[in-house]
């Protein structure tokens, strides 16, 4: 009879547990952590740069939030008229005079005096294969790093040294770069010396470096 007893005992222990015992609940997966996205640091706006002719452009790579400088245009005229912050010329134009404005004297070059080693300032057009055609060239009486920059107008002024020439044909570089030049038949060749503001006349014909309003340089012929 105890088998029987035994039996039973174990079927009432089973029936127990399966009614009382809870499934262990099983713990739901932890969130991937988010990795929060890396925004990449303003690029801090490239400082100005003066050309040799006087005019502040801004560097390239400059932060589109950065105040720009406007491109420089050179403006051919004669002088009617300068005071202590205003020059004038003939036709009407007008621009205002400041403390950084630099004065030039040009005398008439010669193709001849482009030889390399001379560091020169190239206003020119570029062509459909990358040239430039130089309009206008001035012969610096110091050396620089040069560089390039566009102006009013759709030209490209560059400032470089003369690494090769060939007939019409130049070699320049400056630094990062480099370009081939091709003289126009009508080009204007000067050779810069320093001046001083009572080199500028009334009459007196002159190109002045113009950047947002103000005269950069007066350039006296």
């Amino acid at each position: 009879m105890r088998r029987p007893f035994v039996l039973i005992v174990l079927a009432l222990l089973t029936s127990l547990i399966v009614a009382c015992g809870a499934a262990t609940p099983t713990a739901a997966p932890a969130a991937a952590p988010t990795t929060a996205p890396t925004v990449a640091p303003t690029a801090a706006a490239a400082r100005a740069t003066v050309s040799s002719a006087g005019a502040t452009v801004p560097a390239a790579g400059a932060s589109a939030s950065a105040s720009v400088t406007a491109p420089p245009a050179f403006i051919d005229g004669t002088i009617q008229s300068l005071t202590a912050d205003r020059v004038t010329l003939a036709d009407g134009q007008s621009f205002a005079v400041t403390a950084r404005t630099s004065y030039v004297n040009q005398a008439v070059a010669q193709a001849s005096d482009l030889v390399p080693g001379v560091y020169i300032g190239i206003k020119g057009k570029k062509q459909a294969d990358g040239t430039l055609l130089a309009t206008l060239i001035d012969i610096f009486g110091q050396k620089g790093a040069g560089n390039q920059f566009p102006l009013i107008g759709g030209d490209l002024m560059t400032n470089a040294t003369i690494d090769k020439v060939e007939g019409t044909k130049l070699t320049v570089s400056f630094t990062g770069g480099g370009a081939f030049v091709t003289l126009a038949p009508n080009v204007q060749i000067y050779r810069d010396q320093a001046g001083v503001v009572s080199d500028v006349k009334t009459g007196s014909m002159v190109t002045i470096v113009v950047s947002n309003g103000a005269a950069g340089a007066i350039r006296v012929h």
